[in-house]
């Protein structure tokens, strides 16, 4: 069987595809390709202007090097870190994956931990998911696209974290004003809802003011940057908010759709 590159169609001004190098971890990830809404591809396209994504499984001894090499601290919530090194960045998820990326490079690398053990655990796919929505991320974060861990709904989009999302991810392209999500792509537009859960006895909801509602979405972003904010990413997020309205939903009110994590 020919090894499959796989695309998300929807990026055309950014455009990224996922190669697995070993044609049997081609047939453990491609399940989670599907779910995602990736576009299997046989042909290699010669002129390909994108970020080509080369997906290596690898020891967890390997992975630690990469993240014990920087003296930046992990993220104490999600385990997580991004630092430079000789010329490009490298992003670290515990000792499960280890990206090396740069804006220049044309293919980036990820390393997974190929332990087979871990991958019968369906939290494997969860987390392979989250490290995608950080890569997508990254390669568009010049861009006028914005990432958040969350779900459509038919509301609007529940923006979460990644552990409440199981990984999901939904994109928002405030320039051609398009949602992207695994179900599809929708449209972008005013009022376009933001939930936000809170557990409480209230059964209504409440309108988070606008500066509320930046915080919020800055905090539960993608991109997970070197500390520095991005100015195009920034104004993607303030240029959301001006196409939405804020609403906090009580959590005991909240049906997700059947298709989550499913």
């Amino acid at each position: 069987m020919e090894n499959l590159f796989w695309y998300f169609k929807f990026l055309e001004e950014s455009p990224v595809r996922f190669f697995v190098a070993n044609e049997s971890e081609d047939d453990r990830l491609a399940p989670v390709f599907k779910e995602l809404g990736l576009e299997p591809d046989k042909a290699e396209e010669q002129n390909f202007e994108g970020k080509t994504v080369k997906v290596l499984f690898t020891n967890v001894t390997n992975i630690r090097k990469l993240s014990s090499s920087s003296a930046i601290p992990r993220d104490n919530h999600t385990g997580e870190l991004v630092y430079n090194k000789l010329g490009h960045s490298v992003y670290v998820y515990r000792d499960f994956a280890a990206v090396i990326y740069s804006s220049r490079a044309k293919e980036w690398k990820c390393y997974l931990n190929g332990n087979p053990q871990l991958w019968n655990n369906v939290e494997m796919n969860v987390l392979f998911k989250m490290v995608i929505g950080r890569i997508l991320s990254l390669s568009m974060e010049n861009n006028s696209v914005v990432g958040f861990y969350g779900v459509p709904v038919d509301e609007g989009v529940v923006i979460m974290n990644a552990k409440e999302s199981k990984g999901e991810f939904v994109f928002f392209d405030v320039r051609k004003k398009l949602i992207y999500t695994q179900d599809g792509v929708r449209e972008l537009a005013y009022p376009n809802k933001i939930l936000r859960l809170e557990s409480t006895n209230s059964t209504y909801e409440k309108k988070m003011r606008t500066e509320e509602l930046y915080s919020f979405l800055m905090a539960r972003t993608t991109l997970l940057s070197l500390g520095v904010n991005n100015f195009n990413h920034v104004n993607a997020v303030k240029k959301l908010i001006s196409l939405s309205e804020g609403i906090i939903f009580p959590e005991n009110s909240f049906k997700p759709r059947v298709s989550v994590g499913a």
